[in-house]
């Protein structure tokens, strides 16, 4: 890549499966989801926050090769940080450690809400949460399955619990999307 930073207009793909990789992505502002299918099982969808890095498993291995999409989710700032210069560099090493953790430790806290919650209720908080991350007045751009993919159900229930939701008139429901009405009466449920 000639140039270290980009701004992407929404839903811009960064790099598909396939693309061999020698950077490491790492978000200015807005969001970018990352979706990784290995072996035909559900999708792994999360979105990268600003100041968050992506397919940083670029530092791993040279001659990285993607099994991942990269799509920016609305308009997004990108830098573009060469793998082999940050391997030389030790700084970018404590972010990446910092954002694992953040990762663990939301994926414990994800795990107890499943335990203990119904299948609504997840959806509902994860709902709202999502609506806060994304910043667009709401709207959560990503489909069922991807939202499925997230709360850990299938995308049948994931679709019987956004229609109940949006009867209730706590979301609105579109094609690749979902609007988030009420974010606070979504976390009371």
């Amino acid at each position: 890549m000639n140039r270290t930073s980009y701004v992407l207009p929404p839903s811009t793909l960064v790099f598909g499966p396939g693309e061999p990789l020698d950077s490491v992505f790492r978000v200015e502002s807005g969001l970018v989801k990352v979706t990784r299918t290995l072996d035909g099982s559900k999708p792994d969808v999360r979105l990268v926050r600003p100041g968050e890095v992506f397919d940083e498993r670029a530092l791993l291995q040279e001659g990285y090769v993607s099994d991942s999409f990269a799509m920016s989710v609305g308009e997004c700032a990108l830098k573009v940080l060469s793998a082999a210069s940050l391997r030389k560099n030790g700084g970018i090493w404590r972010q990446i450690a910092v954002q694992a953790i953040r990762r663990a430790e939301e994926a414990e806290l994800r795990a107890r809400l499943m335990a203990d919650r119904s299948a609504g209720q997840r959806m509902a908080h994860m709902l709202a949460d999502l609506a806060d991350q994304c910043n667009l007045d709401g709207l959560v751009p990503l489909s069922r399955t991807e939202l499925a993919a997230i709360a850990g159900t299938a995308r049948e229930t994931t679709s019987t619990v956004i229609s109940r939701l949006a009867r209730r008139g706590l979301v609105e429901a579109g094609r690749g999307h979902v609007r988030v009405i009420s974010p606070r009466r979504l976390r009371d449920m």
